[in-house]
């Protein structure tokens, strides 16, 4: 009786042990809470993909990337009620892991004259079933992909209004 504890303890340890290895290689990323709209925030040099755990928990990983060419100006992200803002450095992915509701974003170019756009970041009737969903912003407009490979552009700059 006295030898089945310690066995049990050592299971248990290893049980734990490999459920943080998977998380970890599932989500290995460093994590931050942003504590507006509870939603975990990930910036990530990584364009890895994560596991079709997505499916199971609702989730997914949206990621914005600044592709715009090099001195052309600010580029910030927005979620379209303005809640918060964050400036997109060139080539550093911009990640959001979130719920698999419809959601909207604002990007504002401050070149010579400001430019601006409109996406649906995340769309389940056209993004569904997809863990990761991707955007280039470049000069010509966002580009729209769900491999990081393969893009499709979604729209145009207009002049910014207001």
């Amino acid at each position: 009786m006295l030898t089945t504890i310690p066995i049990r303890a050592s299971l248990f340890l290893l049980l734990m042990l490999h459920l943080m290895v998977c998380f970890y290689s599932i989500f290995g990323r460093i994590l931050s809470f942003n504590n507006n709209n509870n939603n975990i925030m990930i910036l990530s040099n990584s364009s890895s993909s994560p596991s079709n755990i997505s499916d199971f928990l609702n989730i997914v990983a949206i990621s914005i990337v600044n592709d715009l060419p090099p001195q052309s100006g600010s580029l910030v992200f927005s979620a379209i009620d303005w809640s918060s803002q964050v400036s997109l450095e060139p080539g550093k992915p911009y990640v959001q892991v979130t719920n698999t509701e419809v959601k909207f974003g604002y990007l504002k170019w401050d070149a010579v004259k400001a430019k601006c756009c409109s996406i649906a970041r995340y769309d389940p009737k056209v993004d569904a079933g997809h863990p990761d969903v991707f955007w280039s912003v470049r000069n010509d407009g966002p580009y729209h992909s769900w491999d990081n490979r393969n893009w499709r552009k979604t729209t145009t700059w207009f002049p910014c209004f207001g």
